[in-house]
Formats: structure tokens, sequence, C-alpha cells
């Protein structure tokens, strides 16, 4: 598994002093300290799983999201955040981050999270699912309430006009685990179609 860290020395220094401890399985193959870096660089390989902070200099990477996505549509990416608000992590998560996680838990958890995001989970950590859950409960009616933080992102995306293969690709998921995603809407919501999911959930 080939990783990438775009963040401030501070991570980043923390993390490579870890190196000797990870097993074969996991290689650093490229640290920047920005975006644009990252964006100029022509390895010609394709990384797995980025790590991406959110506190950059010139354009942060929330923002930068899209274009290295763009760029790598098939790695992961996981945003970590020093202090993670209710508006980033939503913004992150619409705009297909494969995980959330505050700046202590990538130091103290960088190789956990990183094979959890690779194999396709979406790692977080406690202060972050903290925020998540207090903005499902104060904003959510009943029926959204009971859907994960991934069942309202794809449905979200629906609401948007994505297609399931579309919504695969956004959120690096198989187009199976999508429609699993879609039948577990319906059932929790009590929906019987794509339409009537949005209206109980979102409208």
């Amino acid at each position: 598994m080939d990783v990438v860290l775009i963040g401030p020395e501070s991570l980043t220094s923390h993390i490579r002093r870890q190196a000797s401890e990870y097993d074969r399985h996991l290689s650093l193959v490229d640290i920047f300290d920005s975006a644009e870096s990252a964006l100029s660089q022509d390895s010609g390989g394709t990384p797995d799983v980025f790590f991406l902070a959110v506190a950059l200099p010139g354009v942060s990477g929330i923002d930068a999201l899209h274009l290295l996505r763009r760029r790598w549509p098939s790695a992961g990416f996981v945003v970590v955040d020093d202090k993670p608000s209710e508006a980033r992590v939503v913004e992150a998560v619409l705009a297909g981050a494969s995980g959330y996680i505050s700046m202590a838990s990538a130091r103290e958890s960088f190789y956990a999270h990183a094979l959890a995001a690779n194999r396709g989970e979406f790692p977080t950590s406690p202060d972050v699912a903290a925020v998540l859950a207090a903005r499902v409960r104060r904003d959510a009616p009943a029926s959204r309430s009971r859907l994960t933080v991934r069942e309202l992102s794809v449905l979200t995306l629906l609401a948007k006009g994505l297609s399931y293969k579309q919504i695969a690709d956004s959120l690096k998921l198989s187009i199976n685990t999508v429609r699993n995603y879609v039948r577990n809407i319906y059932e929790k919501v009590g929906a019987r179609s794509k339409n009537e999911a949005i209206e109980r959930v979102l409208r």
C-alpha cells in the first residue's frame, strides 16, 4: 500500500519518525507541504491512500480534494483536521473524502487509519464522530437520524441526480455496495422509491 502525506511539518515529521514501525505492506512514497506541490509532481505512480491536512499554504485541503481526486481517481483521501468543525466535515464528506480524522488521531493511529481507508472503510476519530452525531441529532428529522453518515452521503448524491456508478466512483465504492446502501435507506425510512426517500429525509 503506497501512502502520500500532504500536510505541515508537525504532522509529517511525526509520522516519518514512526515509519520504521510500519510493516512491508505500507510505504510512504511522497510527502508534500502543499496541495500545489503534490499536483505538480509527475511520479507516474498511483498512490493508494492520501492523508490530506485541511490547513495548508495556498489552497486548503478540502478545496484541493476535488483537484486531487480528479488527478488520482482510484485513490482514497483521508482528511486531517486540527480543529474539526461540522461545516468542514460535511463539506469533505460530500466532496468524496474517504475518511476524516483529527490531527492527534493521525499522529497516534496513522497506520490503522491507512489500512482502514485502503479496505474501503471510512476512518474517523472520536471527536469527528461526535461532530457528525451532533449534526444528525440536531438537524435531522426522525427518518434521517436512523441513517449512517455514509447512507446520508449516498442519498445526498442521489438527490443531486448522480447515477449508481457515479456515486460509486465519487465515494470509492463498488456499485453493489451503493445498491446495498440504497436498499438499507429504503428500509430504514420506509420508502419504495428514490424520490420518496429523498422527500422523507432531505426535504
